[in-house]
């Protein structure tokens, strides 16, 4: 195993014997992390694009659903274009997650946000509603 490039855990590339499968690999990770004297949370699998066999394992050192995310640059508050890409959190490797909104004018970029809009006023409906209740009591 050799340390990953961002130092928070190590990885290493692996090829199962054959007959087995990277799904294999994915029902053996509780197995994997007991091995390893780890908490599940701190391994992950990736499939390696080139064989199904491949894969690359990575074990962070410490677990990451222990160490708090940090703060959203959306908390700001401050006006924001939805047709740039906006960070709203990090994954559990410190991978920066980022929500970007369909560019294309086509069809179905008009049907997805209709879609959004249509769920955005349900949730908010439902909420107004449920607030209703919660003052009534």
């Amino acid at each position: 195993m050799a340390r990953d490039s961002s130092g928070t855990g190590s990885q290493v590339s692996i090829d199962l014997p054959y007959g087995k499968t990277f799904d294999d690999a994915v029902r053996a990770r509780g197995a994997i992390a007991s091995g390893l004297d780890v908490a599940v949370s701190q391994v992950f699998i990736t499939r390696d694009a080139t064989s199904h066999r491949r894969h690359t394992l990575w074990v962070a050192d410490r677990d990451p659903l222990s160490v708090g995310a940090g703060r959203t640059p959306l908390l700001r508050c401050k006006p924001t274009d939805i047709w740039q890409a906006a960070p709203f959190g990090l994954d559990e490797r410190g991978i920066e997650l980022i929500s970007r909104v369909p560019v294309r004018r086509g069809i179905t970029a008009y049907a997805r946000l209709a879609a959004t809009a249509v769920i955005a006023g349900i949730a908010a409906w439902v909420s107004y509603w449920h607030m209703v209740g919660v003052a009534i009591r």
